[in-house]
């Protein structure tokens, strides 16, 4: 029942890990670091941005996200970096060889090198999702490619994956389209979904759209998924053709289901969602033939700007979605939770007609709330993300609603 809540701190200008942990009623764990955080610097040159976490069976926990250097040579400027930690929060020696952080794997593979999520498989085995880009192509055609990384449970690239436990998703010939991967899940047979945009070479005519990959164990595309392996999804809405998978669910029966936003300018967005077969074609008992547009029915009026950043799947099919919503230009931003029926449908006995916007109630002129990770809590969901307020920098913020959205009553 404990919770951890993972983000970046600053500190003498360079950025480190930030780790918090709570108990099941929101209080901070004080067996846990120091008065339940702790604090990670790299040497000083090292500045670490962490993006996602992952809580081992044991407890232990394994952190995700990038590493800048600045003594790093031209060519290599972001890796990718995995640390684990003890439950009581200090670094695990046993894990990874990086020499500037104890505890810590390092994944130099080219000039630019993101992390965007880990996932733990059933064998323990860790897969972290990203993108990477060389210094040829960042001049030239500006086009990286969607990165796999797969690691043994003690931090060693996996040989049976890949090249050296490294998958690096093709680009997309004639065009040059490249990729992002946002998001991965293990399917039911052991092969991998991944999901994230399409990257199109600068002044490229293509639009920017979802993509969905199907890998095998091996890290082999699945050729009798979609298109060998891939499936291009669009909404194409508005001026400005940008659609973005930022999360992936397999159901039970295995079907999967892909959230995002579909951008209509360069300010709106809405909600999107998606469901596939096993095979990746579009559910049509989903939505609007397998997928559909969403919006917050309050606060979306002549303006609307509506992002979902992560998914659940609830034992009973249906599927919660959390990101940010914004009702005007201002840029006051709160986090927004959907739940959805297995057709597609908001589900009206939960909070307000499916939906529920929640505001930290920090100050501000442009107070920003976003939610960017959600897990299911013995049927209460429990979201964690960001609040930030003018001038006073950005604090972590975690939100658990019950089922029917009304808040327990010993969690603030």
């Amino acid at each position: 029942g404990k919770i951890y809540v993972v983000g970046t701190s600053e500190m003498f200008d360079r950025t480190g890990i930030a780790i918090g942990r709570l108990l099941a009623s929101g209080e901070p764990d004080t067996t846990f670091g120091v008065n339940g955080k702790v604090a990670l610097q790299g040497d000083e040159y090292a500045h670490f941005n962490p993006v996602d976490g992952a809580v081992l069976p044991d407890g232990r926990l394994l952190v995700v996200g990038e590493v800048m250097r600045e003594e790093q040579s031209p060519e290599n400027i972001r890796d990718v970096f995995v640390c684990r930690f003890l439950k009581s929060g200090e670094v695990d020696n046993d894990f990874g060889s990086d020499d500037d952080a104890p505890g810590c794997v390092s994944l130099d593979l080219s000039y630019h090198d993101n992390a965007k999520n880990i996932l733990v498989q059933r064998d323990g085995k860790i897969v972290v999702s990203g993108f990477t880009i060389s210094l040829e192509d960042l001049e030239t055609s500006g086009i990286g490619g969607g990165l796999l990384a797969r690691l043994s449970p003690d931090g060693v690239l996996d040989d049976g994956f890949g090249k050296g436990g490294i998958v690096v998703i093709p680009v997309e010939q004639p065009e040059g389209i490249g990729s992002y991967i946002h998001d991965v899940k293990e399917a039911v047979n052991g092969d991998l979904v991944a999901v994230g945009m399409s990257d199109v070479p600068w002044n490229h005519p293509a639009n920017v759209d979802w993509r969905i990959y199907r890998l095998s164990s091996h890290g082999e595309l699945v050729e009798n998924f979609g298109d060998q392996g891939v499936v291009r999804l669009a909404f194409d809405q508005g001026v400005v053709r940008g659609d973005v998978a930022n999360a992936v669910g397999i159901l039970k029966d295995g079907s999967i289901v892909v959230a995002g936003y579909a951008s209509f300018s360069m300010l709106e967005s809405r909600g999107a969602v998606a469901l596939l077969t096993a095979t990746g074609e579009l559910d049509t008992s989903f939505g609007d033939g397998g997928k559909k547009l969403y919006t917050h029915h309050a606060t979306c009026q002549s303006y609307c700007d509506v992002w979902f950043n992560d998914l659940a799947v609830q034992s009973d099919g249906k599927l919660v979605m959390v990101g940010s919503s914004s009702g005007d230009a201002t840029e006051h931003y709160d986090m927004v939770v959907l739940r959805l029926t297995g057709e597609g449908v908001a589900d009206p006995g939960f909070g307000h007609l499916g939906w529920s916007v929640v505001d930290m109630g920090l100050s501000g002129s442009h107070p920003s709330d976003r939610a960017n990770r959600v897990m299911l809590d013995s049927g209460r969901v429990l979201m964690a993300g960001s609040a930030y307020r003018d001038n006073a920098g950005t604090d972590m913020a975690v939100v658990r609603l019950v089922s029917d959205l009304i808040f327990t009553d010993d969690h603030e």
